[in-house]
């Protein structure tokens, strides 16, 4: 998994620089001119595919951990604290899977995400465990919040993987 992953990482950011150099000389600049502005470029590029390729890899993944081929994807709760869309679930085992890909964060949109995601477990009797994948990390604060509302935690740390990183599951098991 980790080199199919590598390899998804490298492509991706060989076609964001293939792109822009590709846009850059059909208008006629130096590429060596813009260097500065070639790394602004190519992160907006990277940025933009990010959440197209993260919600791949988590498809792939969840078939893999979960030994699933179908699931449900964008399936939305109504909780008290509003609606809660959760990216993937799998209705056989009663999971659903919040996909972050980016460096999570604890901001007030999470709190929410992670109180409405306790509510889920409290009163939605199909739902029996939330896992929350992050590829990028997650600070000590928002995988504490986590822990604390029995919500598991796994960081794929994409963003090492070329590196000694493994994949580092923190999972909380509710009783």
């Amino acid at each position: 998994m980790k080199a199919y992953l590598q390899e998804l990482k490298q492509n991706r950011e060989f076609k964001a620089t293939e792109i822009v150099k590709n846009s850059l000389n059909n208008a006629g600049i130096d590429v060596n001119d813009l260097n500065k502005n070639l790394l602004r470029d190519i992160s907006l590029i990277q940025n933009r595919t990010r959440g197209p390729l993260f919600e791949l890899m988590s498809e792939v993944i969840i078939g893999n951990v979960f030994d699933v081929k179908e699931f449900d994807k964008q399936t939305v709760f109504s909780t008290p604290f509003g609606k809660r869309r959760i990216d993937f679930l799998i209705p056989e085992q009663g999971v659903a899977i919040e996909v972050k890909s980016g460096y999570g964060r604890l901001r007030s949109f999470i709190r929410d995400q992670v109180k409405k995601d306790r509510y889920i477990l409290d009163h939605e009797p199909n739902i029996k465990q939330i896992v929350w994948v992050c590829f990028r990390g997650a600070t000590e604060p928002l995988i504490r919040l986590l822990q604390e509302n029995e919500i598991e935690y796994c960081d794929i740390e994409y963003d090492k993987l070329g590196g000694q990183s493994e994949v580092i599951e923190k999972t909380i098991i509710r009783v």
